[in-house]
């Protein structure tokens, strides 16, 4: 079947975002909001302390009363700027969101989304776009919420927690053609274009109504090229899978799954760096007492250790789950 080029406007995507674009772009991912504010506070607090040190003439008694503040203002200038280049390319996706009448989805979890690794909270939603309608379209990244954690996740986050890789996404247009339990109609055309595309790794998957292809390389969603050959794959990949013909004038209402809005995100923040810093002295002032006991004292400080690393994967999980799960993911019956 020969399916016709899906009429997109690329040209976003190969010029700049704007201060706004940028700035809608990092409040519409929580993980980005989440990682900004740390940095901001972590950098407001850290000069202080180091004017504070130059200020009253103790940067001569040590180098180390000015070498440590003087090094976390760095790193934490080094991570705002390395986000402000995330919601760059991010800013460019909104924006052809917008001028191609697309919906998008950023830095969330998609329970209801029936791709395998969505559906177990595996995998989380870094930034995609998608078509409206019933039977849509989406496009974009993926992350793993659980291993392969780097180091660097609190300065490019969503992204940064890991490597990104692409997912397509369709719904089928009067369900799937043939027998599910066989699984999706690749074409061996389709085949190759999308071992090139996706990587070696990739997989199909065929559940109820909707076909979800999982790739083990990013999409390059900054990458007009790459867009483009994605909305290509997707598109024959549903008409080969479909039941029917897909209906341009689809036009019934669609929402797509939305994480915490920056302000709460950024009380959640707050309330983490009051709750974890009393909790740290309560335990380190039990510590003192057990100052006798080394090895007490140490099982207490690992404790507190694994508790704060808890708590803050407790509050990351909370900003990734969807307020609102959207109403029309609920695969038909």
């Amino acid at each position: 079947m020969t399916v016709m080029p899906r009429p997109l406007r690329l040209e976003p995507l190969r010029t700049s975002s704007g201060v706004l674009d940028r700035l809608r772009a990092l409040g519409g991912s929580p993980l980005m909001t989440f990682s900004a504010v740390l940095l901001v506070l972590m950098v407001v607090a850290f000069a202080g302390v180091l004017a504070f040190v130059v200020a009253g003439g103790h940067a001569d008694e040590s180098v180390t009363f000015w070498l440590m503040p003087a090094f976390f203002v760095v790193v934490g200038c080094w991570g705002l700027t390395s986000i402000w280049r995330t919601v760059g390319e991010a800013g460019s996706l909104t924006r052809f969101a917008r001028e191609n009448h697309l919906l998008t989805v950023a830095g969330t979890l998609a329970p209801d989304y029936a791709g395998s690794l969505f559906a177990t909270r595996v995998a989380a939603v870094d930034r995609s776009v998608r078509t409206r309608g019933r039977d849509f379209v989406e496009v974009g990244d993926r992350f793993p919420v659980a291993g392969r954690l780097r180091l660097d996740a609190l300065t490019t986050a969503p992204g940064a927690l890991a490597e990104r890789e692409l997912f397509l996404r369709a719904r089928l247009a009067g369900g799937a053609a043939g027998d599910r339990a066989l699984g999706a109609r690749v074409p061996a055309d389709l085949a190759q274009r999308l071992r090139r595309f996706a990587g070696e790794r990739y997989r199909v998957e065929l559940a109820a109504d909707e076909l979800t292809v999982f790739g083990s390389e990013p999409l390059g969603i900054d990458h007009p090229v790459r867009m483009r050959e994605a909305f290509d794959l997707i598109d024959a990949l549903a008409a080969a899978n479909s039941a029917e013909q897909a209906s341009t004038l689809d036009t019934t209402p669609t929402s797509t799954p939305r994480g915490r809005g920056p302000l709460r995100v950024v009380l959640g923040v707050v309330a983490m760096l009051v709750v974890v810093p009393i909790g740290f002295a309560v335990v380190m002032s039990a510590a003192d007492a057990l100052l006798g006991h080394g090895s007490l004292a140490g099982a207490l400080v690992l404790a507190l250790v694994a508790v704060i690393a808890i708590v803050v994967g407790l509050v990351v999980r909370h900003l990734l789950t969807p307020t609102v799960p959207p109403a029309e993911e609920t695969p038909r019956p």
